[in-house]
Parts: structure tokens; sequence; C-alpha cells
């Protein structure tokens, strides 16, 4: 299993679905960014949400933006060692 937290959802993506950290990020940060755009339409995501939905028009921008960030983060090369396993 794969886990990330900080200032930003904690959320975890299985080892079977991603096999490396990168994996794991991109992955995460695909949801995000798909739950996000849920959100900012005031619909529930089907299968992910972040608290009581109560709030997600509020909370679309920030988990977009923490989105972008990783997804950015995985499609940089220099973050990532070539022979990643």
């Amino acid at each position: 299993m794969w886990a990330i937290s900080g200032d930003l959802p904690n959320d975890y993506v299985s080892a079977y679905k991603a096999k490396n950290p990168k994996e794991a990020i991109h992955a995460i940060a695909s949801l995000w960014q798909e739950a996000a755009q849920y959100m900012a339409r005031g619909l529930a995501h089907p299968s992910f949400m972040i608290g009581t939905g109560e709030h997600a028009e509020e909370l679309a921008p920030m988990l977009a933006s923490r989105a972008k960030m990783l997804l950015d983060w995985s499609s940089d090369p220099e973050m990532w060692e070539e022979n990643e396993g």
C-alpha cells in the first residue's frame, strides 16, 4: 500500500494498482482531479468523497490544486530515478 498525507487529504492506493511511488502519486492525483470536477459541479463522485460532501463546492479548488501539483510531480522525469522499480 502507498499512502499520502500532509497539507492535503490523507489517501492511499493499493500496491497492486501502483507498483512504485510515481504510479501511486499519479493514481491518487488522477482520482482527486476527477473528484474535484464533480465537487465543483455540486455532484458526488461515484467512488470518492472528502468529508460529508457538505462543503464540496468550496473544497473543489483546493483539491484540484493539490491534484495538479501531484500530477506535475509524477510527470517530471527529474523527480524520479531512471531505474525505478
